[in-house]
């Protein structure tokens, strides 16, 4: 018979999967507030809430891309400004690829799309989760313009 192993010893958690495979690294942004900073392959990636606009040190020396939804309650003069952060002509031709990804659903389809995923099914998910928020959307415009 084999050796005994205890069940938490046995299973192997998606905290653990996600050490393992993406080796995040903790950063400060410009806040305070600790963020992940996620690495596979030649790319790095972060998540935060869609109004946030969290800088740290892995988006200012990368190529930055933001991937979501923009904010909607930030002006406009204050989103570019976020943006012109991550000028990509300021970082060295060799750096890698950043992305900052909102933490929802169709963030993490639309980053798995960006990263090469090749499962057509994304594909069909991401179309679909578009349309839905799109639905909503137009839904929440028009229960504002009643109440």
């Amino acid at each position: 018979m084999g050796e005994y192993i205890e069940p938490a010893q046995a299973e192997l958690t998606t905290e653990n999967l996600i050490e393992k495979e993406l080796q995040p690294q903790i950063e400060i942004d410009q806040g305070g507030f600790k963020r992940k900073v996620f690495h596979r392959g030649e790319h790095t990636f972060s998540f935060k809430g869609r109004e946030e606009m969290p800088v740290y040190d892995a988006a200012t020396t990368s190529h930055t891309h933001l991937v979501g939804k923009l904010p909607r309650h930030v002006a406009p003069a204050e989103l570019e400004a976020y943006s012109a952060q991550f000028d990509t002509q300021k970082v060295s031709s060799d750096a890698k690829d950043h992305y900052i990804v909102n933490k929802s659903l169709l963030g993490v389809v639309d980053l798995a799309v960006t990263l090469g995923a090749q499962d057509p099914s994304l594909l069909d998910l991401q179309k679909e989760l578009q349309e839905t928020r799109g639905l909503i959307e137009k839904l929440l415009t028009l229960l504002n313009r009643w109440f």
